[in-house]
């Protein structure tokens, strides 16, 4: 049966970091989700960490392993392209994601669908934590939700680090843009 959602993380010499953004994976409220590692030839331990963490957490997850650096559009592309869930979305491996990071980006997608608008939607925060807005757009032919991940040693404030597009939008779209 496919997860509801992949969640798909490039990997290049972030061994100081993708621990915590595995823990915090595991943490999530929504449990039918796969973790796809995109080693895109790192050359450090951090596969070997997130893999620890993620076992730790029991949380399903694939390594794909690019021969030669590729940069993080490719990785995200080819992680995209393994991704088996109904919904997918991309995140930096030095993000921190609060524990109901995933309900929430899924609820908003769910809330759009239904309500079938194409308008910003706003998440009430419930914890300082949760202070970013969540918003909905359509962009061109796939439907996307850009999010600011939450985290408690966040240094980057106003950039949007995760991307959520449904199974068949991305597949309509093909790739996604390299600023992605």
């Amino acid at each position: 049966m496919e997860p509801v959602i992949s969640v798909v993380v490039p990997v290049f010499q972030v061994e100081g970091y993708i621990g915590r953004m595995a823990q915090s994976l595991g943490e999530q409220t929504v449990k039918d989700f796969e973790v796809v590692l995109v080693d895109d030839a790192s050359g450090d331990n951090a596969i070997e960490v997130a893999h620890r963490s993620l076992a730790q957490s029991a949380v399903p997850h694939t390594v794909i392993e690019h021969k030669s650096n590729r940069g993080v559009a490719a990785a995200r592309n080819t992680g995209l392209a393994a991704a088996r869930g109904k919904n997918h979305i991309c995140v930096d491996p030095d993000d921190v994601l609060h524990p109901r990071f995933l309900e929430r980006l899924l609820a908003c997608q769910r809330a759009r669908v239904l309500r079938g608008k194409h308008r910003a939607d706003r998440v009430e925060p419930e914890t300082e934590l949760a202070q970013k807005q969540h918003s909905l757009q359509s962009h061109e032919r796939a439907i996307v939700v850009v999010a600011i991940p939450v985290a408690a040693d966040a240094t980057r404030r106003n950039e949007p680090d995760a991307v959520v597009v449904t199974q068949g939008a991305r597949r309509r779209a093909g790739r996604l843009c390299e600023l992605l």
